[in-house]
């Protein structure tokens, strides 16, 4: 009898247990829905847009020759998958190279302990040995002329880099040599966006 009764009062202690967790429970708001950050897929191939923009806004402008003084470009790799313009736009956009390996360079030390960099061409045809081809677009872009400390005309930005930004998710067959000639390049945003799965 007295078991009975225990039972009894332990199942009803349980049933009210529940019916308070159970309205507890449904005046906690869910949300189901997914973020569109979330739910965003790694762009491919043409689909990922890079972009060169200043880091600040306080640059000179440009000489009236047109041919900039280096110093004056301090600049971020922004990667994204839209072919849009940040308001510190400076070049691109540069479009069909995610499915390009580009130059890499390894180093082999002389006799007197000086490194010696080797272009590694394996990937390319030997007939084909242009900077155009085997450069990433951004690193030696044409259009952007600029004076060296010896007064020649270069158009290498690479070390003008400071900083690579990816903006959205990307998934690129490969990633080799995008940061050739980057020597000063400092700080990676957003490395989370970069999907190297495909590499």
């Amino acid at each position: 009898m007295i078991r009975k009764k225990t039972l009894k009062k332990t199942s009803k202690a349980l049933v009210s247990l529940l019916l308070v967790l159970a309205v507890m429970v449904s005046l906690v708001p869910f949300n189901l829905t997914v973020s569109a950050e979330e739910s965003e897929e790694a762009a491919e191939g043409s689909q990922i847009y890079a972009f060169l923009n200043y880091i600040d806004m306080s640059r000179p402008a440009d000489s009236s020759d047109g041919i900039a003084k280096k110093a004056d470009y301090n600049l971020e790799l922004v990667f994204k998958n839209e072919n849009v313009k940040d308001s510190n736009y400076f070049a691109g956009p540069y479009t069909d190279f995610a499915d390009t390996e580009f130059v890499t360079t390894t180093y082999k030390f002389d006799t007197s302990g000086r490194p010696n960099p080797s272009w590694n061409y394996d990937q390319w045809n030997p007939n084909s040995k242009t900077s155009k081809d085997v450069l990433a677009p951004w690193i030696k872009d044409a259009s952007r002329k600029y004076k060296d400390k010896d007064g020649k005309i270069q158009t290498n930005v690479g070390d003008n880099i400071r900083s690579v930004n990816f903006k959205n998710k990307i998934a690129p067959k490969s990633i080799a040599g995008w940061f050739y000639y980057c020597r000063y390049l400092a700080k990676f945003k957003n490395f989370e966006n970069l999907d190297t799965s495909k590499c």
